[in-house]
């Protein structure tokens, strides 16, 4: 079924695109909607090294919507660690994600103001006047750069636009940055975007496992009408009636017994369990057949072992 084609190229062959949707990622968008409606000025999101958390926040940015029921424009960027770690450098960084052409010798005033001038006219697309700016890995700021993100709001605030800055980082990583956060000289840096916090993680539950599985028996590929992404890779197991969500348990139980409870994993992040999937769906089931429950058992141990999870955990350990 493959085609050399890109466009014909399935979405489970692009790990850097592929995404399916989660309860985690569900309430995280659930989280973010409140703290838009409730008209916050940002808040921080927080969780473990490859759980999902770019990937699902990317994927909120394009679903949220205010009280009115009206799309909420939304902005991502992900912060890149410079030598020179300065004002001007997190501005520039923020620009060149928006694809704002800057001149040659411009100030840090010249790239504020393009910026508060490109989300005023975004946000100015909606009657409650509302945009969102989110942060990634955040925690490789340093804390000076913040006030950024203060002076932004401020402006656009001053000409009645709602700017909210959701900051988000990895737990551990963070750690250094929210301790300065705290001190009271911060007072309004950390009442202004890191009062509220929300932590997210990988799979904790048979039933988030459960829900997860279900949308490979559900998405298609291509849409709207091609095959699901079960059906593509094991066609006749679909079409006699088997899914992959079946193996819910099973999967549960082996990666329960051997990884969580044996290596001490708080949460089995996305990237991990999307990459053992992969490999159950194009390099086991369908040279081994779905029915053995035992040759399955082992299928699945492979596919764990095999997705790189053990390695990050020495490496997180380490």
């Amino acid at each position: 079924m493959s085609n050399d084609k890109p466009e014909n190229v399935h979405p489970i062959f692009l790990p850097a695109e592929f995404y399916i949707d989660t309860p985690m990622a569900e309430s995280l968008k659930d989280q973010i909607t409140q703290w838009l409606w409730n008209g916050l000025s940002g808040g921080c999101v927080l969780g473990d090294y490859r759980i999902g958390k770019s990937s699902a926040i990317k994927s909120i940015s394009r679903q949220l919507v205010n009280r009115l029921n009206e799309e909420i424009p939304c902005h991502h960027i992900s912060v890149a660690r410079r030598d020179n770690q300065t004002i001007a450098g997190v501005l520039k960084n923020i620009c060149n994600s928006l694809n704002l052409k800057l001149k040659a010798r411009s100030t840090a005033d010249d790239m504020s103001n393009a910026l508060a001038i490109h989300l005023s006219d975004v946000a100015f697309g909606n009657k409650l006047k509302q945009t969102v700016l989110f942060v990634d890995e955040f925690q490789k700021l340093e804390f000076k750069q913040i006030d950024v993100f203060a002076e932004l709001y401020d402006l656009l605030n001053s000409i009645g636009v709602n700017l909210c800055v959701i900051f988000i980082g990895n737990s551990n990583q963070s750690d250094p940055l929210l301790k300065k956060v705290v001190k009271k000289r911060n007072e309004l840096i950390r009442g202004r975007f890191f009062t509220h916090k929300y932590h997210t993680h990988g799979i904790r539950s048979l039933s988030e496992l459960r829900a997860i599985l279900k949308q490979y028996d559900l998405l298609r590929f291509p849409e709207p009408d091609g095959p699901t992404y079960t059906e593509y890779f094991l066609p006749k197991e679909f079409k006699n009636g088997w899914r992959l969500e079946s193996l819910a348990v099973l999967i549960w139980d082996t990666y329960y017994e051997k990884y969580e409870n044996k290596l001490l994993i708080c949460s089995w992040p996305m990237q991990y369990f999307s990459a053992a999937i992969k490999t159950m769906l194009l390099d086991y089931l369908p040279h081994y057949g779905v029915e053995d429950e035992v040759q399955l058992k082992s299928m699945i141990d492979k596919s764990i072992d095999v997705s790189g999870l053990v390695p990050n955990i020495v490496e997180k350990a380490s």
